[in-house]
């Protein structure tokens, strides 16, 4: 089931996202930027590599260099156009537009016949008009601004000079017919060719090699893709006032279509506002368009008979979008795999779009599909990577079970550690038992046995865990933990210490807790009969007698334990099929020799020298115990009781400071016979603290050496005491 979800999701996914595209404003600013993106690389590699020619039309622009050599404020007289209209004329120009308006006459009328008249002459003079629209109210009012009639008649034709911007304000798309009139650029083209084949020239007047042939049969589109050449200045452009001052060379103009128009900030105070406009190439470039150079290109656009068109199977192009939104399921179980598939699908739709563009003028939207594959990558990613996590956290939580957590991190951290071997390390190694377990195991029953280890595993181990204890093992009903490893700390002595520290008081609560639950067990299965007398109705042990009654719950735990600290070897051991995350070596050894030395010393918790030399003694409060020397080792060490975490409670500070003045003495003893001393600094210690078991053992032993010295007379005592047990 979880299956098919993971496979219809993404499926479907692809088609709600075509969906929302087709009906969402945000997705069509999408669409244009990648449009403008298709136009800047395009240009990009023309400029880079052949640079782009515009051979069939050119612009002389009213510039701000034409306003200062002219020396005339706007409007210039009619008169002045009327030369320059003659200049391109002689010079063989194939059509002359103004993208400038003239809807009102001239304060001088001659001025006005003058213009018409070479307007007439030349023949081939196209004139703007301007669509005005403006709303009040919920209607509109349409009105076109013509040319006045003295010169609307004079020229060869009139041309709309409207554009009409996509829904970002960018020019992206002209219109051969505005209002049902031709625009001024289809206006040119016509004129243009009029003009050519007047002079019977069986071929057009634009280069082949850069344009493609424009006649009479050319079909006219209403609307169609700008072909712009480049960014703002690609079309070649010369002042008004260098055309009037036969700055430039006539042959030009030959066979071109000329526009004349604003180029210059000026128009700001000549038409109340720039004329330019945002373009595809504005995205990169920040900067507009005039008005005149866009008119041009639309014309580039005709000559070459709209060379760009969307992808005519629309069809075909949507199960394309869909196949490669869809290809990315088969490689969902692989992250790898997963990316490389998006990367490549994006990158194909992407290069698709960009060479049929570049190459065959077509434009493929491919940001739908852009959209349906990364969000399925993104959705297949991340429920996946989710539905991993979920698998790895549930596989986790098995295995901290049986390993300790900090094993089972830093083997999904780092598969390599999977493996045999070990490194050497100074580590603390605690080993724990529970006293008198074998005996304790022969009065419960095997539920009752589980049940009481299962209470103390779980405590302990809580308790392990919270001081950064790495759970190595239990063995039976002993544990062994590791400190500083595979996770390290330098303090890994302390991290032992308060972990002792805290399984003893652990200890001391559950033993409470069981104490009270066997109390209540007690009481509860005592009734009162008819003759006042108690009666046992259950209980493990129980009778009329009102003999103890003994469960489970009544049973108290001791435990020892003991901790080394030391050089060892840290890693999985074991076989290649079954291995275990372990330390070996004698330091550990000796750590589990301690454990067993706190019962001959009647102490919980025993530490070595090593341990103790690790430790702040501001924060735990030690004693020296004695200088043994264990079984199966050579070399005598000492050894430390940890007895509380300092501050510690004021008998236990006075019974520690008598033990070692105790233990001093003892170790002296042998020379004078001054056994009695030590045994009064032992009895001292035992006032401060009565159940004190080592100054009990010490008293004993001194009472021994009274009778049987440890060395003959005269002869030195090292004071090491030898365990004959482990």
């Amino acid at each position: 089931m979880k299956t098919i979800k993971s496979i219809i999701i993404p499926l479907i996914l692809p088609f709600l996202i075509f969906i929302f595209w087709t009906n969402s404003s945000f997705m069509e600013l999408a669409d244009f930027a990648w449009r403008d993106l298709l136009y800047t690389l395009r240009a990009f590699s023309f400029t880079s590599s052949t640079p782009q020619k515009v051979n069939d039309v050119i612009i002389v622009a009213i510039d701000e260099p034409s306003f200062k050599q002219i020396k005339l404020r706007w409007p210039w007289p009619r008169t002045l156009h009327a030369q320059l209209i003659e200049k391109l004329s002689n010079a063989g120009a194939a059509a002359i537009a103004f993208d400038i308006l003239f809807p009102e006459k001239s304060s001088n009328e001659s001025e006005d016949a003058i213009f018409a008249e070479a307007i007439k002459k030349a023949g081939n003079v196209v004139l703007a008009a301007n669509l005005t629209i403006t709303g009040r109210q919920g209607y509109e009012t349409y009105f076109v601004e013509d040319p006045v009639e003295t010169l609307a008649s004079a020229a060869s034709a009139v041309g709309m000079v409207n554009f009409y911007p996509d829904g970002d304000g960018s020019v992206r798309m002209a219109s051969n017919y505005v209002d049902m009139r031709p625009s001024i650029a289809l206006a040119a083209a016509t004129t243009a060719l009029k003009k050519t084949n007047s002079l019977n020239q069986n071929q057009t007047f634009i280069d082949k090699e850069e344009s493609l042939p424009y006649n009479e049969n050319s079909q006219e589109q209403e609307t169609f893709f700008i072909d712009y050449a480049g960014k703002a200045g690609t079309v070649p452009a010369v002042s008004y006032y260098q055309v009037i001052d036969n700055m430039v060379d006539p042959a030009l103009f030959k066979d071109k279509v000329v526009f004349v128009g604003f180029i210059a900030d000026s128009a700001v105070e000549v038409e109340s506002g720039a004329d330019a406009y945002p373009y595809p190439f504005m995205r990169f470039t920040k900067k507009m368009m005039f008005g005149v150079e866009i008119q041009s290109n639309v014309v580039r656009t005709i000559f070459r008979d709209y060379p760009i068109n969307e992808f005519p199977f629309p069809i075909i192009k949507w199960l394309l979008f869909y196949f490669l939104a869809s290809i990315l399921i088969p490689f969902r179980k692989n992250p790898v795999y997963l990316t490389l598939s998006t990367i490549l699908a994006l990158g194909f739709t992407s290069l698709a779009s960009i060479f049929a563009f570049k190459y065959q003028g077509v434009i493929i939207e491919v940001m739908p599909a852009i959209g349906a594959i990364t969000c399925n990558g993104i959705f297949i990613g991340l429920k996946e990577f989710t539905q991993s996590y979920r698998e790895k956290s549930v596989l986790k939580k098995a295995f901290d079970s049986y390993v300790s957590p900090d094993v089972v991190a830093s083997v999904i951290a780092d598969h390599q550690n999977l493996k045999l071997g070990g490194e050497r390390k100074r580590l603390s190694v605690l080993f724990s038992d529970i006293r008198g377990f074998t005996t304790l195991s022969e009065k419960l029953t095997p539920e009752e046995l589980v049940s009481l280890l299962n209470d103390y595993f779980t405590r302990m181990t809580d308790t392990i865990f919270k001081n950064k204890g790495t759970l190595d093992k239990y063995i039976g009903d002993a544990i062994m933990v590791i400190f500083g490893a595979p996770v390290w700390s330098d303090n890994h002595a302390e991290n032992g210490c308060y972990t002792a520290l805290e399984m003893k008081e652990r200890l001391e609560q559950m033993n409470q807790e069981n104490s009270v639950s066997s109390e209540n067990s007690i009481n509860n299965s005592i009734q009162v009969s008819a003759n006042g007398k108690e009666t046992s109705i259950s209980g493990k042990q129980g009778n009329a007698n009102g003999k103890e009654i003994s469960t489970s719950a009544k049973s108290k735990l001791a435990i020892g334990i003991g901790i080394n600290t030391g050089e060892m070897i840290v890693g999985n051991m074991g076989s290649l099929r079954r291995f275990d995350y372990t330390v070996m070596g004698d330091e550990v050894n000796l750590a589990s020799r301690l454990e067993g030395v706190t019962k001959a010393y009647r102490v919980q918790i025993i530490i070595s020298e090593e341990t103790r030399n690790d430790l702040n003694l501001d924060k735990f409060l030690c004693r020296e115990l004695d200088l043994i020397r264990v079984k199966g080792k050579y070399n005598a060490i000492k050894i430390y009781e940890l007895v509380s975490i300092r501050p510690a409670s004021e008998s236990d500070e006075e019974c520690v400071k008598m033990f070692v003045q105790g233990l001093y003495l003892y170790r002296e003893a042998y020379k004078e016979n001054r056994w009695d001393d030590a045994i009064a600094l032992f009895k001292k210690a035992l006032e401060y603290k009565e159940d004190d078991g080592p100054s009990k053992l010490f008293i004993e032993r001194c009472e021994t050496f009274k009778q049987t010295p440890p060395v003959e007379a005269g002869q030195e005592w090292d004071g090491v005491w030898v365990m004959s047990t482990k």
